[in-house]
């Protein structure tokens, strides 16, 4: 059924105070999901085909190395910044983007004898 029909079937079967307010936020929703909607995922299906769904337990790990790293008790312990440029890195790493980065930083290292090249 169409948006608008269900939109203006609910407020004529129960007359609502603040029509108006309900009404620009169900628009403004839609329009966030029509713009979104390449970016937006279907969980439902990917539970279906048993694909992780959920970060919860990488960002668990995270916590947990960085509540160990800033203890007081520990040797080596790590800034706010260390540890979000040591993240930076990981990511890059990760990602494939290290080797890239590194050669805009430093032009004129050779990335091949360092066998970093991509």
């Amino acid at each position: 059924m169409d948006f608008e029909v269900l939109l203006y079937e609910f407020y004529n079967d129960r007359y609502y105070l603040r029509f108006d307010q309900m009404e620009k936020a169900v628009y403004d929703f839609k329009d966030y999901i029509e713009g979104n909607k390449e970016s937006l995922r279907n969980y439902g299906e990917y539970w279906r085909q048993g694909k992780i769904i959920s970060s919860a337990f990488v960002e668990s790990l995270v916590n947990q190395l960085i509540n160990k790293r800033f203890a007081k008790k520990q040797q080596m312990q790590w800034t706010p910044k260390g540890a979000h440029l040591l993240l930076q890195m990981r990511v890059k790493t990760l990602n494939g983007d290290l080797p890239a980065a590194f050669q805009k930083w430093y032009p004129s290292i050779d990335l091949q004898e360092y066998k970093l090249a991509a």
